[in-house]
């Protein structure tokens, strides 16, 4: 009940195109090398068409399939639920993480009645207690531009991203959708790492994927028992 999906971490001014390896995206890769293969013959070639547009159906729909629309806390909890916690941590990624404070922060998309909004806010801000980062709000048309740039599908609030304090234009998204602190500020560190040079793929392998548990303003029939 993840997300997925390819999008460009802008880093130093270049967009770089990462995908998170999973095994529909090796599928996707696999596919679309046997296209490449068939269009030194025409029969092929059509093969290979058919079978991108096969892979680009199939991403549309596991990506519908990711996001899980919910109106209220008790939705929120019943998805959160299903979402696995990490546990693997290096032995000194809290002071890692404090010593990284002064450098970054880490700003939330929000929209009026939007409940997962609140909940990764709350989070957001028990993550700032104990690690020293800032934090802030931003409205939905600049989310939306923001997405945008990173090449993210425009899902829904809460989006989360990590960026330097001195370079609006420099990030890193760490959520779609609300998760627990735990995932957040794993990716987090691992956004500040990229930011600061890590190997983006290496980065966006480990992250903990992006839940989908986005708002709505009207009534969701997103509880997982009724699915």
């Amino acid at each position: 009940m993840a997300i997925s999906i390819t999008f460009k971490l802008v880093l130093g001014g270049a967009a770089m195109t990462m995908t998170p390896l999973t095994a529909e995206s090796q599928t996707a890769r696999e596919q679309a090398a046997r296209g490449q293969t068939g269009q030194t013959h025409a029969g092929q070639a059509h093969t290979g068409r058919a079978d991108a547009g096969r892979v680009q159906a199939d991403r549309m729909q596991a990506l519908r399939a990711a996001i899980h629309p919910v109106s209220t806390a008790e939705e929120t909890r019943a998805w959160l639920s299903r979402v696995p916690v990490t546990h693997d941590f290096p032995p000194d990624f809290t002071s890692m993480l404090r010593g990284q404070a002064p450098l970054y922060m880490i700003e939330i998309s929000t929209a009026p009645g939007c409940v997962p909004c609140g909940d990764l806010w709350a989070r957001l801000l028990d993550f700032s207690r104990r690690y020293g980062w800032q934090v802030r709000t931003i409205g939905r048309q600049e989310a939306m531009l923001r997405s945008g740039r990173l090449g993210l599908p425009w899902v829904g609030d809460p989006v989360a991203w990590v960026r330097p304090l001195g370079d609006p234009d420099r990030m890193v998204p760490v959520a779609v959708g609300t998760d627990h602190e735990a995932n957040i500020a794993r990716n987090a560190w691992l956004a500040a790492g990229m930011l600061s040079g890590a190997r983006a793929a290496v980065g966006v392998r480990a992250m903990s994927k992006f839940t989908g548990i986005v708002g709505t303003r009207a009534p969701a029939s997103s509880n997982p028992r009724g699915r």
